[in-house]
């Protein structure tokens, strides 16, 4: 059945699992006004350094805040927009594990 489905080499597991996570963050991102990849940057730049962090599976959530319009002021019109973002330690590096949109 793969050998019907997918072209090329498959990829394994982990690095599957990873991509429907991005592909689930894409899709609760479509009614925002920012792009997945972005906010990730944004949160990742915020990852403490501290050997604490650097366990296996340790997990690591940061918001992250956006103006709806990133050219006019914040007011009224043009709110703040707040997403909490998830990273977790796997293989020494800090791998995205889930966004949440915050109500305001």
């Amino acid at each position: 059945m793969q050998a019907a489905m997918i072209y090329g080499d498959s990829p394994d597991f982990d690095t599957m699992i990873n991509q429907l996570k991005i592909l689930t963050g894409r899709f609760r991102l479509l009614q925002e006004y920012h792009i997945l990849e972005n906010i990730i940057k944004a949160a990742a730049a915020k990852i403490d350094t501290d050997k604490s962090f650097e366990s296996e599976g340790a997990t690591f959530s940061t918001p992250v805040h956006h103006l709806t319009d990133l050219y006019n002021p914040a007011g009224p019109t043009n709110k703040t927009i707040s997403y909490t973002v998830k990273f977790i330690r796997k293989a020494n590096k800090w791998v995205f594990e889930s966004i949440t949109i915050n109500s305001a």
